[in-house]
Formats: C-alpha cells, sequence, structure tokens
C-alpha cells in the first residue's frame, strides 16, 4: 500500500488499509499476534489498530508447518493465492478454494492472501 508524504513536521496522513479495489480491509486478530510493517522510504509515527464490528469476507484463520507440512486455513470462500515475495510488483499464483491448502514447506519464504 501506498500512503502520500504528509509533506511536514507536525501534519499527519492517516492511512486506512484497503485491497486493490479500494475497498477497506478489517483484519481478524486474537490472541497474541506478530504483525511486521516494512516501510520502503519515509518517516512514520505509529501504526493503529482499532476495533471493528465489520466482518472481512475472506481472511486465514490458521497457519501451521507440521511434519514438513504447511497448512493454510481460511474461511469465506474465495482462492488462497502465495508469492515469494511482497517487493513490487507482487505476482500472485492460485493455490486453491475450499478452505483448506496443504503443501510441502520449503526453505524459502512465502506468503499468503485469501481472495
Amino acid at each position: 500500500m501506498n500512503a502520500p508524504d504528509s509533506r511536514g513536521r507536525g501534519t499527519d496522513n492517516l492511512v486506512q488499509m484497503k485491497d486493490n479495489s479500494g475497498n477497506a480491509l478489517a483484519v481478524a486478530l486474537s490472541g497474541v499476534q506478530t504483525v511486521r510493517f516494512n516501510a520502503d522510504s519515509g518517516d512514520f509515527d505509529y501504526l493503529l489498530f482499532a476495533p471493528t464490528t465489520a466482518t472481512p469476507s475472506k481472511w486465514i484463520t490458521s497457519a501451521a508447518v507440521s511434519g514438513g507440512t504447511v497448512t493454510i486455513k481460511w474461511i469465506g470462500g474465495g482462492t488462497l493465492q502465495s508469492t515469494p515475495s511482497l517487493t513490487p510488483p507482487i505476482t500472485w499464483t492460485d493455490l486453491g478454494t475450499g478452505g483448506t491448502f496443504n503443501e510441502p514447506a520449503g526453505p524459502a519464504a512465502k506468503f499468503y492472501r485469501a481472495r
């Protein structure tokens, strides 16, 4: 996601997370979670997570590695996709539908989304 520069000290831009169609996104978090943020450049002050009553239409509910197999589960239908990198240009590969996907664990990083 790209955001405009605030162009000055003391000026903040609030940037809402959106999908490729410009729709607001909600992220389902519960318990202890790790969230990673990578800034390409510029300055930021903080990340804000606010509770919402909105329910995402699709989201990954669990990811686990066991016995050399990665298992991803998601709800809301849609297609599970993966990419080896989040550096643009990002190319997503369709993996499957149905809510559960298994594949052998590998040594390289892989990122997933339900779309």
